[in-house]
């Protein structure tokens, strides 16, 4: 997923940024989307489309990829991520 969504954003930035992006990709870590991750997501689209609120596949399977593994998720699409148990720190207090 992760791949997905940086290679769906990066051809809206300027040229340059896919290498820097590639490079960055390389250095996190990966979690397989497992069983229990892939059911998670699925109670998630459907407890928040009860809401009346549709979530991508692809942003509930990297919350409950997240929530599954106590992660925090980093983002600046913080309306795709309304879950109030997904811990999203503010971006300005990352280090630059």
């Amino acid at each position: 997923m992760l791949h997905y969504k940086f290679d769906r954003g990066v051809h809206r930035h300027e040229a340059g940024e896919e290498v820097a992006t590639a490079a960055l990709i390389d250095r996190l870590f990966y979690y397989d989307v497992t069983q229990d991750v892939a059911k998670q997501a699925g109670s998630l689209r459907y407890q928040w489309r009860r809401q009346g609120y549709t979530l991508s596949l692809a942003d509930a399977t990297i919350a409950a990829v997240a929530l599954h593994h106590n992660l925090a998720l980093l983002t600046d699409n913080r309306k795709h991520f309304p879950m109030p148990e997904l811990a999203l720190p503010p971006m300005e207090s990352l280090p630059s």
